[in-house]
């Protein structure tokens, strides 16, 4: 089954004359566990959204991703603008995301993202908090840092 996030258009700011959906790309995604606001990681003066699917995939399970529409003029991008994945089985990276503010000062927000069973030092599903920083072109592909448990 293929999950979607759906924003209605009513509310303080309309979205767009008609509600913005976006869906998986794959089945048992878990597309949606987590949707927060990514403020503005472009700089562009236009909030983003952030999407969490740590399900399944084909080839490996429980891997997940997360997707960045950015924000504009006319609305939210229907198509993913960023994506970040950690190539690691069972991670379930994606299950909580959210902006991280600017926490280098350099004028964009970052990403934080929590792959609760990410398992960086062989210590069995340990956990980590991943943070990506944001620049002009959006969000940075590698990450500035993972945090994990010692």
């Amino acid at each position: 089954m293929l999950a979607a996030v759906f924003l209605p258009a009513d509310g303080a700011v309309a979205l767009a004359a008609a509600p913005w959906m976006t869906s998986a790309d794959r089945a048992a995604a878990c597309y949606g566990t987590a949707v927060a606001s990514a403020g503005d990681v472009n700089g562009d003066g236009y909030h983003d959204i952030l999407v969490g699917a740590p399900g399944p995939e084909t080839d490996e399970q429980g891997r997940g991703r997360v997707s960045v529409y950015h924000g504009s003029a006319s609305g939210l991008s229907t198509t993913a603008n960023w994506r970040a994945e950690r190539n690691q089985a069972h991670a379930v990276f994606g299950t909580s995301v959210a902006s991280a503010g600017d926490v280098n000062g350099d004028g964009y927000r970052e990403l934080v993202i929590g792959a609760p069973w990410f398992d960086a030092a062989g210590n069995d599903e340990s956990g980590a908090a991943v943070v990506y920083p944001g620049g002009a072109a959006g969000s940075e592909a590698a990450p500035a840092r993972t945090a994990a448990p010692h």
